[in-house]
């Protein structure tokens, strides 16, 4: 039976999954938009690196992302969403913390491995997350879980239309922001979206009518 009022309902009844589920995909939003598309490709080119040595990169990225989204929708009918974003956003830690020492020591081929990696990782999150959000809001609410994917948009462009600009001002510009980015441009929202997707249900094989 369909809810009569399906976004009403929707945030009466599941406010705190949509909430954890827009707090997972900030793993992709905030924290891989802003490394591949913002401060990365700025931070290269402030210290010199070539424009084509940039674009060779997001290209690169691009391709692994490709592939490693369909890779990981794979698996997850196999192993779980659930688990397999726990899973990158635990590796996504490490390897994030790796990016920046190899930005900190100007390394581009450790920053071209290191990126593509974490890029591959972190946006698997908001894959797993759009997969997992019709499967748990049911038929009976329409397309009315869709709000923590609205939400979550929310959330990132206001962190990188105001938040990550006034952190670069603190900082005195893109390059002397390497530390605070490092905190709050991946490993912060790799945590919350580990948090969140651990109390997020399993969503697996779930029953969607």
């Amino acid at each position: 039976e369909i809810a009569r009022m399906p976004a009403s309902e929707i945030w009466g009844k599941h406010w705190k999954e949509i909430i954890l589920f827009a707090l997972a995909m900030q793993a992709a939003w905030v924290g891989t938009t802003n490394v591949g598309s913002t401060y990365v490709p700025a931070y290269l080119r402030l210290i010199g690196i070539p424009e084509s040595t940039i674009l060779f990169m997001t290209t690169l990225n691009m391709t692994v992302l490709f592939f490693a989204v369909i890779a990981f929708a794979f698996l997850s009918d196999y192993y779980g969403r659930r688990k397999l974003v726990i899973i990158s956003a635990a590796l996504g830690i490490p390897l994030f913390l790796l990016l920046i020492y190899a930005l900190y020591i100007k390394n581009i081929t450790w920053i071209i491995i290191t990126e593509a990696l974490y890029l591959a990782l972190g946006w698997h999150t908001e894959t797993m997350s759009m997969i997992m959000i019709p499967e748990y809001f049911t038929t009976k609410y329409r397309a009315s879980g869709g709000q923590a994917y609205q939400l979550t948009g929310l959330i990132d462009g206001s962190l990188l239309a105001f938040g990550f600009p006034a952190m670069y001002v603190a900082y005195h510009g893109v390059v002397n922001a390497l530390p605070g980015f490092a905190i709050f441009g991946g490993v912060i929202w790799l945590v919350i979206a580990l948090i969140a997707m651990y109390f997020l249900p399993e969503t697996l094989g779930r029953k969607v009518e």
